[in-house]
């Protein structure tokens, strides 16, 4: 089973976290202290991704959520 063959199968897009992203990290306020959230909410002011969460935190940042 290759779980990136189903995801393409799935029309499901895998993202990188690019050097952009990377960048960003540096002048992000520290309102939310998941790494892993951080890089997300990175990629979405990086490429302008909308976020899809009913994490509270998102909100303190200039990105597009969904919830």
């Amino acid at each position: 089973m290759n779980i990136f063959e189903i995801l393409e199968d799935m029309g499901v897009e895998v993202l990188d976290f690019d050097g952009k992203s990377a960048m960003n990290l540096f002048s992000l306020p520290y309102h939310h202290r998941d790494p892993f959230d951080r890089m997300i909410i990175c990629q979405s002011l990086s490429h302008g991704f909308k976020i899809i969460s009913d994490d509270s935190k998102f909100s303190h940042y200039d990105c597009e959520l969904l919830k």
